[in-house]
């Protein structure tokens, strides 16, 4: 199983209770909540590795942009008490886009590497086969 699986199941996870976390506290303060729509990806059966590496890349950006939005309007109406909670979950999310950009680039190595393998293989089962006529 590749090792960004279990950080999938446990940013799910994180996210829900953050939300619930962000919820409360709005609800707390009594403000208008208007949330923005993330649709699912169509995706039911991923490909590879890359392919889902990619769209979770894609979905984390948009998340950290919307973050970006809100910590702009927060400081402009100078929310105090908002202001370090937008902070660290923006701190958070861009980590998360840093780990997940690390791993395609570690995809990217894995599928070089077996790229050259294969063709290795080829090459020697080529020259074997060569050898016998």
């Amino acid at each position: 199983m590749p090792p960004f699986v279990m950080f999938f199941e446990e940013e799910a996870e994180l996210k829900r209770q953050q939300a619930k976390h962000f919820l409360r506290f709005l609800r707390k303060r009594n403000s208008t909540i208007c949330l923005p729509v993330i649709e699912r990806s169509d995706i039911d059966n991923w490909g590879s590795a890359m392919q889902a590496l990619t769209s979770a890349v894609q979905k984390e950006k948009m998340l950290q942009e919307i973050l970006e939005d809100l910590k702009k309007v927060v400081t402009q109406t100078r929310e105090t008490e908002l202001r370090p909670f937008i902070i660290e979950f923006l701190e958070k999310q861009k980590r998360n886009v840093e780990y997940l950009e690390s791993q395609i680039s570690y995809q990217k190595l894995l599928e070089e590497k077996k790229k050259i393998e294969s063709d290795f293989e080829v090459s020697a089962e080529t020259s074997a086969s060569g050898r016998k006529t």
